[in-house]
């Protein structure tokens, strides 16, 4: 269930806990969106604010934060962000977010949030940070955020539903960042490892090289369901049809 969730094309609130990855950093699932909340002696820092719904629940649990982290636009991670901005937040957005101002909930005119374009480092309490831009992933806009001591990444949802391909090239450049014991949290569900991730190129990885071969969706589907494994159904339980929108999806 791990893959289909961090793939998250179609996404909707899940009901989840409090995840302590390390003392003062928390993951707060079930809130329409993953939340990570860090404290710090200079100020807490918050990762997306819930969806509409959850809002509420994510300010009984983070509430004071001095930087708000907007990693994209959607509103499943944005709906607290009106409160936080006007309770004096920092709001950190990419540039290409400037033209979504409302719609993270933030005043055209407001002076409460910065940008940036590429990449983007802080040092908050002496907790390192960096936020790296991922272009065409997802959408306009977006980023991924990086903690090197901790080795941990909030990514968010990496995917862009009309292209795999950049699903692809995104998941390696996380890899690229992470050793064997990295901790990635995903928009929604379970957090993932790097073998995760892993098994989540090599499956994108499988199904284009049949596809390239000439192997219909059918051939696939079949062929992958003769597997000693069988169809990946140990890893997550709708294969064929993931599957199927992968092998639609890939140009």
């Amino acid at each position: 269930m791990k893959l289909f969730l961090f793939i998250c094309l179609v996404c909707s609130p899940l009901f989840g806990g409090e995840i302590e990855i390390f003392p003062n950093f928390i993951v707060y699932t079930g809130m329409g969106g993953n939340v990570s909340y860090i404290e710090t002696d200079d100020g807490n820092v918050l990762i997306n604010s819930g969806s509409p719904e959850y809002a509420m629940g994510v300010i009984e649990k983070a509430p004071e934060v001095k930087y708000l982290l907007t990693t994209h636009k959607h509103k499943e991670h944005t709906g607290g962000n009106t409160y936080y901005s006007e309770t004096g937040a920092l709001v950190v957005t990419h540039e290409k977010a400037r033209k979504h101002l409302k719609s993270i909930g933030l005043k055209k005119d407001g002076d409460n949030y910065i940008s940036f374009e590429d990449t983007y480092k802080m040092n908050v309490g002496g907790e390192d940070i960096k936020l790296i831009y991922q272009p065409n992933a997802h959408v306009d806009g977006y980023y991924i955020v990086y903690f090197p001591r901790r080795n941990v990444i909030h990514a968010a949802n990496i995917s862009n539903g009309n292209n795999i391909d950049v699903l692809i090239n995104t998941s390696k450049e996380l890899i690229n960042l992470t050793t064997e014991n990295i901790v990635v949290i995903p928009g929604h569900g379970d957090l993932l490892t790097k073998a995760d991730i892993d098994m989540y190129i090599d499956i994108h990885t499988r199904i284009r090289g049949l596809k390239e071969q000439g192997y219909s969706l059918k051939q696939i589907i079949k062929s992958t369901s003769e597997e000693k494994e069988g169809l990946y159904n140990w890893y997550f339980p709708d294969s064929e049809n993931i599957i199927s929108t992968y092998f639609k999806k890939l140009r």
